[in-house]
């Protein structure tokens, strides 16, 4: 029999000694060492310029990783765009680190890979949890005293079947002279029954381990799950509210958030635009929320209450509006008391963000202050007045 070949390993490739005169063929290293205070007294100290050579080559890298990162998290929560303009500061702030602290640009560089990698690691530990359990928790616990409870039943009936075998074999014992056969019979029969408890008994233990093990495993994997969740809001955290530049950087998205949100729910935007903004606030304040999130100040300072009701304030006046014109313009004719009643069902259907009870009153204000004449419409009179008042009957039975 042949001898199999002999598993072939990787060759080892070393990484040669770093060497101060290969970096400084790097023109923008030199350039980049110049700027560095009292350097000129540290150009034979290999550890501190390969430390220094190593960081010149991660800035780049951690540039473009850091300004991604805040452009991928304000777009998230404010579905606006940070251009490159507004992400300069990055690169300035990545510049000064790496003149004045060189530490920093490696801290960066990890932080920034971990949370790359984060969504991963969650979305792996939230297939184990689905795995596991759709076996939930609960029904594990409810299964498990269910066994347990057979159990204790099995082994009441197997101790009754112990008690019957003695009884029985006294019974036999005192009349084998006379049926000799019947002793062999019956032990045998006793004996069967004796082990299909015990086999049972043993099923039911190993289901009861079985069913610990699942609880534990679904347990460990939902804190695991709520454990990574928690690192990655964490480490997004730290870079949001801990660094420096990210101050400036939310400023910039908070302006562009209030600029769209107030454009949004200006009266004059139309009604479906300022449902659109109600959207928006909703989402800004659940970004704002968010365990992950920036923690920015969307409203200016407002607080949200204030805001809807603005938003509520604008579409009551858009709608008044669209009421009073369509009764100013509808022409009296057959039919018109049906058209009417058709143009307005919408109105009474939903104003915004009331109910459909608080919309229909609402219409119904709105159709009495034309009859009356408030607000410096001209009261309605004529023919139209009394499909008016029709419309508010039917409105308010």
């Amino acid at each position: 029999m042949d001898n199999p070949a002999p598993e072939k390993k990787p060759p080892v490739i070393e990484t040669p000694p770093f060497d101060i005169d290969v970096a400084m063929k790097n023109a923008k290293f030199v350039q980049y060492l110049n700027e560095i205070p009292g350097i000129e007294n540290s150009l034979d100290d290999v550890d501190a310029i390969k430390q220094r050579f190593e960081t010149f080559q991660k800035k780049d890298t951690v540039s473009r990783g850091l300004q991604e990162f805040f452009k991928q998290q304000f777009e998230l929560e404010t579905e606006n765009k940070l251009s490159p303009t507004e992400l300069a500061s990055v690169a300035k702030f990545i510049e000064d680190q790496v003149k004045n602290n060189p530490e920093l640009i490696s801290e960066f560089e990890g932080q920034l890979t971990r949370i790359k990698n984060g969504p991963a690691e969650i979305a792996a530990l939230e297939k184990q949890v689905a795995d596991v359990a759709n076996v939930d928790l609960k029904n594990l616990q409810d299964e498990h005293g269910e066994l347990l409870k057979r159990q204790a039943d099995l082994k009441e009936k197997a101790s009754d079947a112990i008690e019957t075998r003695g009884d029985t074999w006294r019974g036999i014992l005192e009349k084998q002279e006379k049926f000799p056969f019947l002793a062999k019979f019956a032990g045998k029969s006793l004996d069967k029954r004796q082990k299909s408890f015990e086999n049972e008994l043993k099923d039911i233990d190993e289901d009861i381990q079985a069913n610990l093990e699942a609880q534990k495993e679904a347990g460990a994997t939902k804190v695991a799950l709520a454990e990574a969740k928690e690192r990655y809001a964490s480490m997004r955290q730290e870079i949001l509210r801990n660094t420096p530049l990210a101050g400036e950087i939310t400023r910039i998205a908070q302006a562009k958030a209030q600029e769209k949100l107030k454009s949004l729910i200006d009266p004059k935007a139309g009604l479906e635009k300022i449902e659109q903004g109600r959207k928006y606030l909703e989402k800004l304040i659940a970004s704002r929320d968010s365990e992950s999130g920036s923690g920015a100040d969307y409203l200016n300072g407002e607080t949200e209450e204030t805001v809807r009701q603005r938003i509520d304030t604008a579409v009551e006046g858009v709608i008044t509006g669209k009421i009073v014109e369509t009764v100013k313009k509808l022409n009296f004719s057959d039919g018109a008391s049906e058209k009417l009643a058709k143009s307005l069902e919408k109105f009474a259907e939903k104003v915004g963000a009331k109910d459909q009870g608080e919309s229909r009153a609402f219409v119904v204000n709105i159709l009495e202050g034309i009859l009356a004449g408030k607000d410096g419409v001209e009261a309605e009179k004529g023919p139209k007045r009394l499909l008016i008042k029709r419309l508010i009957i039917n409105l308010t039975k």
